[in-house]
């Protein structure tokens, strides 16, 4: 069997996520076992987020891969205004219905697209990205990061699983053997010289285990 692209494994189970997310039951049994077991994991990287995005209200915020968007709708309750990009149609569905679930869906926009071509005609005061950097191939991280740099004031958050955890090997032979979904994770330190690379500071970082939450300030 041929691997599919992030792409096509995000179309193609985003009921999946859907449904691990809003607390169901997933018919794919690993996935389900896996959520019981990352549950909270999960609600401590939502809450790393929200953490290292400080005071949100009034702010515009990017969430790029933003998937059934949990973190969207927690910083529009925030009083954000909350830009969200994915490339999953079904996905976006997904988030919009939330949205409006929430009371939130005036201050938030939803688009179809993926971070390298998405242009908008403004700047945020803060781009992020949770759960994305793992599905992007190690000879694009310095051309998503420099994206994520040109379309931020001064500030860009990102979570990466740990490369050398055991429960990174794990979760690659799995999505690689039965979902046909290539996976890179990348070294702490990695990350660590490409945010200097482009002017960030590092002053936050938050360790959650098997992955980092880490916050950029670009220097003046």
């Amino acid at each position: 069997m041929h691997k599919l692209d992030s792409r096509d494994y995000f179309e193609r189970d985003a009921d999946e996520f859907g449904r691990m997310y809003a607390g169901e039951n997933c018919k794919d049994l690993i996935r389900r076992m896996t959520f019981i077991y990352h549950k909270r994991l999960i609600k401590k990287r939502v809450n790393a987020l929200i953490e290292l995005c400080g005071e949100v209200k009034g702010k515009k915020i990017l969430d790029v891969g933003c998937g059934q968007g949990t973190n969207t709708v927690l910083l529009a309750k925030k009083g954000a205004i909350v830009d969200a990009i994915d490339f999953s149609e079904s996905m976006l569905n997904i988030a919009r219905q939330h949205a409006k679930l929430n009371g939130v869906d005036s201050r938030c926009n939803f688009f179809k697209t993926d971070l390298f071509n998405y242009s908008p005609p403004i700047k945020y005061d803060i781009v992020f990205a949770t759960g994305v950097t793992d599905y992007i191939h190690y000879s694009k991280r310095e051309f998503f990061f420099k994206k994520m740099d040109s379309l931020t004031v001064n500030t860009i958050i990102l979570s990466f699983p740990r490369r050398w955890h055991l429960h990174a090997f794990i979760r690659k032979f799995w999505l690689n053997l039965f979902k046909k979904c290539p996976v890179f994770f990348f070294s702490k330190s990695e990350y660590e010289q490409i945010f200097k690379k482009f002017g960030y500071d590092i002053d936050g970082v938050i360790d959650l285990g098997i992955l980092w939450v880490v916050r950029g300030v670009k220097k003046l």
